[in-house]
């Protein structure tokens, strides 16, 4: 006897398979999406199929992983390949309308994963039981080649074939600290190096690190014009205290013409108290 689960799960609560290899890999947000895209794409009958929209992935994970992080999460899982992107064309009742939904490469996560590719394309997703295959025979070269050879040769070519296609996706650890997949991913990782100081490289590095995250070079840009934005904002700030607290201990400015009416009034006030004094001792001697 089986048990789902022994919680009261409310009705319509949603679950999102979250996979630790991809957590490992890509992060947090990259990891959800992931676990959404496989639910919907489970319910294919081909592989490679578009399952879902940007505004689909943020309603199903509303409440999860924010809207931005959803957005950054695909262009990430687009620049490492395993989403691909599909711009879809409809007439609608007035106009064409055009729309982009996402798919899911299983076989391209398989090759990230050095892990088989059961599952991953055709109809190997559905278990079938194993037939042995038909006896047929060895066709006669009409060349002069031996068919070995032949044989040989067209493994050879499926080898470097295979071989180029590992090229083309490969994990590679610059000495910047800074992880790359593609050519692409190199391109840009040598532009953020050339481009910003080791120290600021070092410390978005640190930062993805210590929350999980895979530096991936777009990551790594982000994470530095975060870092730089955060410190312009203490900057503006620490200015703008200085500026106060100079204000503050800076003298009162005084008018010229107020201080000038001032002592004036101050001479007749005098003038006059004196005055009084006089009227009041020879009044006193009468």
């Amino acid at each position: 006897m089986s048990r789902s689960s022994r919680i009261p799960h409310p009705r319509g609560g949603r679950f999102v398979k979250i996979y630790e290899w991809a957590v490992r890999l890509f992060g947090l947000h990259e990891a959800a999406v992931i676990g959404v895209m496989d639910f919907l794409d489970s319910a294919q009958e081909k592989p490679n199929q578009p399952v879902a929209s940007a505004a689909r992935l943020i309603a199903d994970l509303e409440g999860i992983v924010g809207k931005n992080s959803v957005y950054r999460a695909i262009e990430d899982l687009c620049s490492v390949g395993i989403i691909k992107k599909h711009s879809l064309i409809s007439l609608g009742k007035r106009n064409i309308e055009r729309r982009v939904e996402y798919s899911l490469d299983a076989d391209e996560i398989a090759k990230i994963l050095g892990t088989p590719e059961t599952g991953s394309s055709g109809n190997s997703r559905f278990w079938e039981s194993p037939e042995l295959p038909e006896s047929v025979p060895e066709p006669v070269p009409t060349s002069g080649v031996p068919s070995y050879y032949i044989k040989e040769k067209e493994v050879e070519a499926e080898s470097s074939i295979a071989a180029a296609e590992s090229k083309k996706k490969c994990y590679v650890l610059r000495q910047s600290g800074i992880v790359t997949w593609t050519n692409d991913d190199q391109e840009k990782a040598e532009a953020i190096e050339r481009d910003y100081p080791q120290v600021e490289i070092a410390a978005a590095i640190k930062s993805l690190t210590d929350a999980g995250i895979e530096p991936l070079p777009g990551r790594v840009h982000r994470q530095i014009e975060r870092h730089r934005g955060t410190r312009k904002v203490k900057e503006r700030q620490e200015a703008a205290n200085a500026s106060h607290e100079a204000t503050l201990r800076r003298p009162p400015e005084s008018d010229p013409a107020a201080v000038e009416r001032g002592e004036t009034m101050f001479r007749i006030s005098h003038i006059r108290e004196k005055a009084a004094g006089v009227k009041k001792s020879g009044g006193a001697t009468s």
